[in-house]
């Protein structure tokens, strides 16, 4: 009497099941693998850092949330595309006003800042940028990167000399908020 394998319907009931936990478990692991790439590190490194040497340039002023996550897309006044996770709008109006947490001054009264406008070019996909109401002086920077730029909003700083031409060259600038140069 030799040896024989008796197959029998449960053997292949448990190698389709195997096989379905094996499919299952590849989908899971590469769901999760997706998953953290898309929301593990969010904004790019080269936006993560323009914004911090901005912050720079502001003598270290920022909303209070800036820098408390690697993902700058959960700062106050960064708003990203959803699909990119790429900044899309700056609202960093007023930004003193983080300067002097107590007794806030005017903005005639706050330290000026200079504005060095081409930090913003490491942004390809920012449309809209809004400086307004800050202690920004001096010469304000050319940019000609902000090719996507729609709305720009440099009005209430102390800017001198004359508008850069470069501007000219935003073609998808739909909005520029007047800005006040002084002679100096």
């Amino acid at each position: 009497m030799g040896l024989y394998y008796h197959h029998s319907i449960n053997d292949g009931f448990s190698r389709r099941a195997l096989i379905i936990m094996r499919i299952t478990t590849l989908v899971i692991v590469i769901s999760m693998m997706m998953l953290s790439s898309k929301f593990g590190v969010g904004c790019p490194v080269e936006e993560y850092e323009a914004l911090l040497e901005f912050k720079a340039s502001c003598n270290g002023t920022s909303p209070p949330s800036w820098g408390k996550h690697r993902d700058c897309c959960l700062w106050e006044g960064v708003v990203c595309d959803n699909s990119t996770e790429q900044v899309s709008e700056l609202h960093l109006s007023e930004l003193f006003r983080y300067y002097y947490p107590e007794g806030t001054p005017t903005l005639n009264e706050a330290q000026s800042w200079h504005l060095n406008l081409s930090i913003f070019s490491s942004f390809p996909e920012l449309r809209y940028l809004d400086l307004s109401s800050n202690p920004f002086t001096g010469l304000l920077s050319s940019t000609t990167r902000l090719k996507k730029l729609k709305v720009l909003d440099l009005s209430v700083n102390q800017f001198t000399g004359e508008i850069p031409m470069s501007l000219a060259y935003l073609t998808s600038l739909e909005v520029l908020y007047k800005i006040y140069m002084t002679e100096h």
